[in-house]
């Protein structure tokens, strides 16, 4: 079943206390997929909360045991104790070209980095990169992973190794990797 995390409305509906404390700590011993999309919120003050750093990942409490697919939406999931093999990330949109799109991948990689037993990995960025920038990421094994999909939308770059994605991709290892899929 879908949930949508919405973190205008974990704070003021009512009922907010006894919603959190419900889905909380849940025990799912039988969940094996979960699709979770964050719900983009504009606030009065125009200010857009990308779920990038967003309090509510109230998945990360619950025991999954034998949670082996999921696909997190508009949100970089914190890193929590699964068994996840089939991950898809949809990164959120952005407002800023270049700390944004850094901030992002740093934190799809740190989800990783706790997930060695992902075999398939699907990253899809719905935005359009067009400018490239310099930044470096910490080198990243995933012995388990098989096939590997990354989707995005970019403008042709004169320096390849300027691309945004570019560092992204090769700070991993990927010893067993037997599909890659970069469109």
């Amino acid at each position: 079943e879908l949930i949508r995390a919405n973190k205008e409305s974990w704070r003021n509906a009512p009922g907010n206390t006894q919603i959190r404390t419900r889905m909380a700590g849940m025990d799912l011993p039988k969940l094996q997929s979960l699709e979770y999309t964050y719900v983009r919120i504009i606030s009065a003050g125009g200010l857009i909360d990308t779920g990038v750093s967003s309090p509510e990942h109230i998945y990360s409490s619950w025991k999954a045991p034998n949670l082996r697919n999921a696909t997190f939406k508009r949100i970089i999931p914190q890193p929590f104790p699964h068994s996840i093999t089939t991950l898809i990330l949809e990164l959120p949109d952005r407002e800023r070209e270049d700390e944004e799109l850094f901030n992002h991948l740093r934190g799809v990689q740190s989800f990783l980095r706790e997930s060695p037993s992902i075999e398939i990995l699907r990253i899809r960025t719905p935005f359009e990169i067009n400018i490239g920038f310099d930044v470096s990421y910490s080198k990243l094994t995933m012995p388990n992973l098989r096939e590997f999909d990354l989707e995005c939308k970019f403008d042709a770059f004169e320096a390849p190794e300027r691309h945004p994605l570019s560092p992204f991709m090769r700070s991993f290892s990927l010893p067993n990797i037997l599909k890659l899929s970069i469109r």
